[in-house]
């Protein structure tokens, strides 16, 4: 089984949602995510920078050009962080309602 290597890591500061977005690129093109909200960097970079498996896998399914092409033409009109951070909304939401 071949490994999966990063490329690249980001930490984003996100005013508008209040939120600390980490995104962990790897060479096979999937996007590993994790957040956190507020503004403590300090507690961000201590327990979120590493991928939240579940958040990572609904971003990639949503962010998959094929299976949702609407979405894809989303994420080209408003930019990959403003289209993260709506993932990371909708994730949010459909974890926390009843």
């Amino acid at each position: 089984m071949e490994t999966k290597k990063n490329i690249d890591v980001s930490h984003i500061w996100h005013q508008p949602s209040d939120r600390w977005i980490y995104i962990e690129r790897k060479d096979n093109g999937l996007i590993g995510l994790n957040y956190m909200q507020g503004d403590e960097r300090d507690l961000f970079l201590e327990r979120f920078c590493e991928p939240d498996r579940n958040l990572s896998t609904f971003f990639n399914e949503i962010n998959n050009k094929k299976s949702h092409p609407i979405l894809a033409k989303l994420k080209k009109k408003c930019g990959e962080i403003e289209f993260i951070d709506e993932v990371i909304w909708i994730y949010f939401k459909s974890q926390n309602y009843s």
